[in-house]
């Protein structure tokens, strides 16, 4: 299986130029060019991929805020934009976002899917920066599913893989629940999701590496770069990590919007993981 992490910076949602809605169809347009042109079978998108991340105050973020139950009932949602894009691309999508609750917001994760799979989300548990000034810290475990790729091998055969999959945002790569649990245990998944706006520094971050040999699990990296009012980005990285710790980060450009994939193949380790993940 080939995944695909995603750098790319968006425009700030929050302009006196533009309307917040036409600022996001903007971001996707370029989002939906770079996955087009870059095929694989699992993208990560990074943290608050179409709206930024410098929200000042709960005002601004409720601009861009979703309400996932209103998803499919005609709304025409972003959230409503990437499920047809994982349709058209045949590839589930993850992708950071604005949730809205009754009157709470957070900074949340989906992952939706081309099958009729209902869509999973995961709100962040451990604020960072400017989340202070908006987003409800989330208090759940992140969500794992099983997903199955099948691969054709000729005209009436096909060869398939289940790969339990979750997500992860940001800061919470430090493993930590507000309910003082970890949001992981070792061979849980086979593969997390990690969408990040990780600030200006060393890349690969050691707490991304430890995380993936910790947890013996795939980590697929998806940051962003650039700066953003009171936030430095740096020139970015993204990339994917091994459990054994190992990076790869083909295909990266720094401070460039890029993908960086890899194929996924199940390992000695696999069916280990997978009779685990069942006792969750």
């Amino acid at each position: 299986m080939r995944v695909a992490a995603v750098q790319f910076a968006p425009s700030f949602t929050i302009s006196t130029e533009s309307s917040a809605r036409d600022i996001q169809l903007t971001n996707f347009n370029r989002l939906q060019t770079l996955l087009g042109s870059n095929p694989a079978d699992f993208y990560v998108l990074p943290e608050l991929c179409l709206e930024g991340y410098s929200f000042m105050g709960a005002s601004e973020a409720n601009q861009v805020a979703q309400d996932v139950s209103k998803m499919g009932s005609g709304f025409r949602l972003t959230l409503d934009w990437f499920q047809e894009l994982s349709i058209s691309l045949n590839a589930p999508i993850v992708f950071g976002f604005v949730r809205k609750e009754g009157g709470e917001l957070f900074n949340s994760q989906m992952m939706v899917f081309p099958q009729e799979q209902r869509p999973v989300v995961y709100d962040k548990a451990n604020s960072f920066a400017n989340d202070h000034l908006w987003a409800t810290p989330g208090y759940d475990r992140p969500k794992v599913v099983d997903w199955t790729h099948i691969r054709p091998l000729g005209p009436r055969t096909q060869t398939s893989a289940t790969f339990t999959i979750g997500g992860l945002i940001c800061r919470d790569i430090c493993n930590e629940s507000k309910a003082d649990e970890e949001l992981y245990q070792k061979d849980e998944v086979d593969i997390v999701a990690f969408s990040a706006n990780w600030g200006a520094g060393g890349f690969p971050a050691a707490s991304w590496v430890e995380f993936a040999k910790d947890q013996n699990c795939w980590l697929v990296v998806a940051n962003r770069y650039g700066t953003e009012r009171n936030n430095d980005f740096g020139f970015g990285g993204s990339c994917i990590i091994s459990p054994s710790g190992k990076v790869h980060c083909g295909g990266l450009k720094f401070k460039e919007d890029c993908v960086i994939s890899f194929n996924i193949e199940p390992d000695a380790e696999y069916q280990r993981r997978r009779s685990f993940s069942k006792s969750r």
